[in-house]
């Protein structure tokens, strides 16, 4: 690629997906603003926000800065919703690279010239920054694999962790990759659809890493991976109760599209055991489960996604 391409003549959209956070995004906006490498495009998607996000983008931002425009829907289609309008915009404005990111996240001042500088020094397609925690700037807001849960764990890999990457968190993109692999599952509304498109990468033999020296800032994961049969076995991710159906729901087609049958039984295994003796027999909870499971697992995208904020 670099012996087309240069760090110059790349054209860079940011899209941002945002719901009702409008003083985060107020933040992830400045930090666009400042970046010494300039965007030349900032798509805001606003999921439907009710808390004045419109209100603040038009007397702080829209008259302000040219290369911004915010996309306001109708309704709240979840993270993953926005993320596939904006990477679909991206692609109408005919756009070299997409950059993807939360409203509660945002880079460090030179995230972007390094990532840019990053993908084409190596001919990666995909990168993304060391996501650390905005709270201990010592910490990964997540963890990019079962080795790497610290900042000190991912420097001491060196310049760039290859086949690793925490999607939607600052993530750089190229549209052919976008028009190779697609846009994202927007059914799955949050958690899942970042994964689902990194087994996708991955499926399709999409070159993409990790460059430890572009930073963003995040809140932690929510989320609490708990043990099950008294650690003998893979602890389960247990989420939110109120969003808790919309993840088992994505890991059942998660399971089924991506890991095969043995990854399907460990999730049925691990969570019913989870339900049974962790929740100590709430039969409630596991039908729910399988239910909320065998919907992702076929396909079926038929539950309500409950109103609510990307985490």
């Amino acid at each position: 690629m670099n012996s087309v391409d240069n760090a110059e003549s790349m054209s860079i959209c940011a899209v941002v997906v945002t719901f009702n956070r409008k003083e985060c995004l107020a933040r992830c906006l400045e930090a666009l603003i400042r970046q010494d490498r300039p965007l030349n495009r900032i798509i805001v998607i606003d999921n439907a926000s009710t808390d004045g996000t419109h209100e603040m983008l038009q007397e702080r931002f829209l008259p302000a800065v040219g290369i911004l425009s915010c996309i306001r829907l109708q309704n709240n289609i979840g993270g993953a919703g926005g993320f596939f309008e904006g990477m679909r915009r991206f692609l109408a404005e005919g756009w070299d690279w997409v950059w993807l990111m939360d409203d509660d996240g945002y880079p460090d001042a030179s995230a972007l010239s390094t990532l840019l500088a990053g993908v084409l020094s190596f001919d990666f397609l995909v990168g993304g920054p060391l996501v650390i925690d905005v709270d201990a700037r010592d910490k990964l807001a997540f963890g990019l694999d079962q080795n790497t849960h610290s900042l000190a764990d991912a420097l001491a890999q060196g310049e760039i962790i290859a086949q690793r990457l925490n999607p939607f968190n600052g993530t750089l993109i190229h549209r052919r990759v976008v028009q190779k692999v697609g846009l994202v599952k927007r059914e799955m509304f949050l958690w899942g659809d970042e994964r689902e498109y990194l087994f996708r990468l991955l499926k399709e033999n999409v070159p993409f890493a990790t460059f430890t020296r572009a930073h963003f800032y995040h809140p932690t994961a929510k989320g609490r991976y708990v043990p099950v049969l008294w650690g003998r076995l893979r602890p389960v991710l247990i989420k939110p109760e109120s969003l808790f159906h919309i993840y088992l729901r994505n890991l059942g087609y998660l399971d089924r599209h991506y890991r095969g049958t043995l990854g399907v039984l460990s999730s049925l295994v691990r969570y019913s055991l989870y339900f049974i003796m962790n929740r100590k027999c709430d039969f409630a909870g596991l039908l729910k489960f399988f239910r909320y499971y065998a919907d992702g697992f076929f396909d079926r995208y038929r539950l309500p996604s409950l109103p609510g904020p990307r985490p």
